[in-house]
């Protein structure tokens, strides 16, 4: 993603299981950014696939592979 951008994710669709403690605001802003597998991580290791990420706040369609994955769920 570009640098110095702010994105909007809408987790509505996407946040159930390990990613419920997403929905509390304070343990959101725990989030970091990963450098080795580059993308936002949470203390309760949820991560966000970087595609799926980049996909869900700009709208550009997901590489095929990531397709076949999402589908797979």
């Amino acid at each position: 993603m570009e640098k110095e951008r702010n994105w909007t994710l809408q987790t509505g669709s996407w946040v159930a299981g390990e990613s419920l403690p997403l929905q509390d605001m304070d343990f959101f802003t725990k989030v970091k950014v990963d450098l080795e597998i580059g993308t936002l991580v949470w203390p309760n290791e949820v991560d966000l696939c970087p595609d799926v990420l980049y996909s869900e706040t700009t709208g550009a369609p997901l590489p095929e592979s990531e397709v076949a994955m999402t589908e797979m769920i």
